[in-house]
């Protein structure tokens, strides 16, 4: 019989300050379990985080010394997660060498074609060490491993007060794949250093914030300790088959395309934008140039697209004279707009700039959204602020948006992009584009709550006992407008060859299409129906902070639901193919089936600038 025995060999440990500080539950203790790696450790490799985070953790040791307390860092020789040097080289080549390149989605799979496991270093004996050393209380843990965190805290002998991740600025240009592949597995996500200022207000404007939030709402309803709505998980079943029969009927080959801006511009069939690239690509405008044309479109009609009321409705006259209403004629109308050259300083070019934007007055609006007296819009003062904003935001983040032309456009967002790309490979997170979203347009965002946080807002029961006004805690973020142009610009960017490696950090939006599906397919369900449905809230009432909480964290647990029933997978139908197919559609078919003029279930005063 063969036994194969796994490259483990010893263990040092490295203590900083006080030995007594570990017996003491009155002084800190920090501790890394580190795993050998000598590319990284003694060489400086950039393809994994090992040296950055063993560096930051003895930092952390010494500074927790420099305090009376005590740093621990367990050095474990296990080369290669225990499988040996020579077979940690052999998948880093498989891995750079597969058809695609490196990425996150074959991270750990690489690792078993060649081992034939993913990992050998029997993490359940390594607290050994720390019962040795009597070990009761972890009060700082540098380790984002949840195997590591899983294997010290299993028996419950000893308690791990905090876990602290390693900044995601220290992560090697190379170590994307492997970070993004570790996070998505169940490894802890990349948080703010807790000494750093304004934490908690910074925190609430990443994405994890978006997810975790929403899911402590929806923890609060498993215990019925929501203040509005009831959560029906017995409807979760016939909700996924609604939705998944909206899909078969309408995308048969399961083939959806992203949920995007772009989708509108394509109503009634017609492929308008691939019409003018086209045009664009005769005049000789090369690919990158198209790209941020396309981006200076978006970005203006994502801003421009929210609740046009019911009654409001676009003529397309370049198409047959078809008439649209809501996001569809908002999304032509501004086409037709940026077509015209409305936002451009130079009327000639069809783009977005700052200087353009300064000279809109708002009749120009009117008449680009056909507005008369009987075609009333509603929220055009906020649209119109809102590019106002625009134009200032832009000039006001010149490393994002600006050009050595001194030109400001939202189209330069693809060259800060490119900058950002793992060395050639035009692979990057979706962070990137996050963060020059939020950095760059957060001041263009609405601000409804009064927090300064953009469409985050108090919802009361997530109090604790020390909440007061300064503290967030009970705060919800959404980031819907945020978040729904970012999906708008992954595709003209993935059709550039960019290829963003942790899409699935994008959660679902937060808007009445997706809200309402729940409630019409009776999974949400009203306490006070006749106040529900037949009053009009505004943006931060707790009743509408609450229902979006629960629809984003119950497009999660549909999508799950979607994945298993159509045998896809996460990477295969990501939750923008979900929103578009699923979600978003049959929402809406929902809402035209129940009520007259397809009007949300639940009515929230709208100002053009949230929904």
């Amino acid at each position: 019989r063969t036994v194969f025995l796994p490259a483990i060999g010893g263990t040092t440990i490295y203590l900083f300050g006080d030995l007594t500080a570990i017996h003491d539950n009155h002084r800190k203790l920090s501790s890394r379990p580190h795993d050998e790696c000598n590319g990284s450790d003694a060489f400086g490799t950039d393809i994994c985080t090992c040296r950055p985070y063993l560096t930051y953790a003895i930092e952390k040791a010494v500074a927790t010394a420099q305090q009376n307390g005590c740093g621990c860092i367990a050095y474990f020789r296990k080369e290669g997660r225990a499988l040996g040097e020579v077979t940690k080289f052999r998948v880093y080549n498989m891995r750079k060498y597969q058809k695609g390149g490196d990425r996150p989605e074959t991270y750990f799979q690489m690792t078993k074609n060649i081992a034939g496991v993913v990992d050998a270093r029997a993490q359940e004996l390594m607290p050994d060490v720390f019962h040795w050393l009597g070990v009761k209380k972890i009060d700082t843990l540098l380790s984002m491993s949840k195997d590591k965190y899983e294997a010290i805290t299993k028996f419950g002998s000893i308690v791990v007060e905090s876990r602290e991740s390693l900044p995601e600025s220290l992560v090697p240009a190379g170590a994307h794949t492997e970070i993004s592949a570790k996070i998505s597995s169940g490894y802890l996500g990349f948080q703010p250093r807790k000494e750093d200022a304004d934490t908690e207000r910074r925190y609430l404007y990443t994405l994890e914030s978006i997810r975790e939030r929403c899911k402590k709402v929806f923890d609060l309803g498993k215990t019925g300790k929501l203040l509005y709505f009831d959560v029906d998980m017995s409807q979760m079943k016939n909700t996924s088959r609604i939705v998944i029969d909206c899909i078969k009927r309408h995308y048969p080959d399961l083939k959806i395309p992203p949920h995007s801006r772009l989708r509108h511009f394509e109503s009634g069939g017609h492929d308008r934008l691939g019409e003018l690239s086209m045009r664009w690509k005769k005049f000789h405008v090369d690919a990158l140039e198209r790209t941020r044309r396309r981006i200076d479109l978006i970005v203006v009609s994502v801003l421009l697209d929210a609740g046009a009321g019911k009654d409001w409705k676009y003529t397309d006259h370049s198409w047959g004279e078809e008439v649209y209403s809501r996001s569809e004629g908002l999304g032509l109308a501004s086409l037709d707009m940026f077509r015209n050259g409305m936002f451009s300083s130079a009327t000639e070019e069809q783009r977005v700039d700052s200087v353009g934007l300064r000279a809109l007055d708002q009749s120009d609006l009117e008449r680009g959204f056909q507005v008369r007296a009987n075609n009333s819009l509603i929220g055009l003062e906020g649209r119109f602020a809102m590019l106002q904003r625009l134009a200032q935001a832009l000039e006001a983040s010149p490393e994002i948006f600006g050009s050595p032309q001194g030109t400001f456009r939202p189209g330069h967002l693809v060259d800060h992009i490119l900058k950002h790309a793992y060395s050639n490979s035009r692979r990057v997170s979706v962070r990137v584009l996050w963060q020059a979203l939020i950095d760059g347009l957060s001041t263009v965002f609405p601000d409804n709550s009064s927090l300064g946080l953009g469409d985050a807002y108090r919802y009361p029961p997530l109090q604790d006992s020390s909440s007061s006004v300064d503290n967030l805690k009970d705060v919800v973020p959404f980031h819907k407008l945020s978040q729904w142009m970012a999906y708008s610009l992954i595709e003209p960017l993935t059709e550039l060859g960019i290829h963003f490696v942790d899409e699935w950090l994008l959660t679902g939006l937060a808007e009445y299409r997706n809200g309402g599906l729940f409630v019409d397919s009776k999974l949400l369900v009203p306490r006070e129906p006749e106040k529900a449905f037949h009053q009009s809230f505004t943006v931060d009432d707790p009743l509408i902070v609450e229902w979006r909480a629960l629809t984003v964290a119950l497009l999660d647990l549909t999508a799950i639901e979607i994945w298993e029933k159509l045998g896809k997978s996460s990477l295969e139908m990501p939750m923008s193919c979900i929103l578009e197919g699923g979600t978003w559609r049959c929402g809406r078919e929902l809402a035209f089936e129940n009520r007259e003029g397809g009007t949300s279930p639940i009515l929230v005063d709208s100002k053009g600038d949230v929904f």
